[in-house]
């Protein structure tokens, strides 16, 4: 195969690896761009009996993760949590929520999982960041809806008087895309001056 082929192709995150420890959409949505465009992304998951990732409830769940190599990690046991760690220390990005179950249970098990732009492009995606009342609480898109007056606005534009649900993951969406955008700018400043970098959003912002 010539050389003009193989840049046919190639794709633009050709040999980055990825690793997505996240719960919702916000995630599964970053981390399918990634894989669709080339990436090699792992995603760790709970097992069914500790799942409560709100995007599995979703119809898109099986398209957002289909360029993932999905691995169920229980961290609770010292072989599988070994390998999480292993996983974690090899990649070139983390992408991870603060509240998955998998993310939690590594670091009680004493295992070091780094987010802090040490050693890696790390993102991180929560709720609702470092607001002074609503900072640790679930991020689910109906309470981000609810807290950040989404769901006034709608009231407004179909003349109610009383909050509307919003039905599309709006904030989710918005928090994915700006992964995605923290994350590629994160990596073309370690490209140019060999830094790693920690990259946070939320769905609040």
């Amino acid at each position: 195969m010539g050389d003009a082929a193989v840049r046919e192709r190639m794709t633009v995150f050709d040999g980055l690896r990825v690793l997505d420890v996240t719960e919702g959409f916000a995630g599964a949505l970053a981390t399918m761009l990634f894989a669709d465009n080339g990436a090699a992304v792992v995603r760790l998951v709970a097992p069914s009996e500790h799942r409560n990732d709100p995007a599995d409830a979703a119809a898109g769940v099986r398209q957002w993760h289909r360029s993932k190599d999905v691995r169920v990690i229980d961290p609770r046991d010292a072989a599988q949590a070994d390998e999480a760690a292993r996983l974690w220390a090899q990649a070139d990005v983390v992408i991870a929520t603060d509240d998955a179950w998998v993310l939690r249970e590594l670091r009680a098990a004493g295992h070091e999982v780094p987010l802090d732009g040490e050693g890696a492009v790390h993102c991180i995606i929560d709720g609702f960041s470092g607001h002074p009342s609503l900072v640790g609480l679930p991020a689910r898109s109906g309470l981000v809806h609810a807290a950040s007056g989404r769901m006034m606005d709608y009231a407004r534009t179909f003349r109610r008087d009383r909050p509307v649900y919003v039905a599309p993951p709006l904030a989710e969406f918005a928090a994915g895309m700006a992964a995605v955008h923290g994350v590629c700018a994160a990596l073309w400043d370690r490209e140019r001056t060999g830094r790693p970098r920690l990259v946070r959003t939320s769905l609040l912002r």
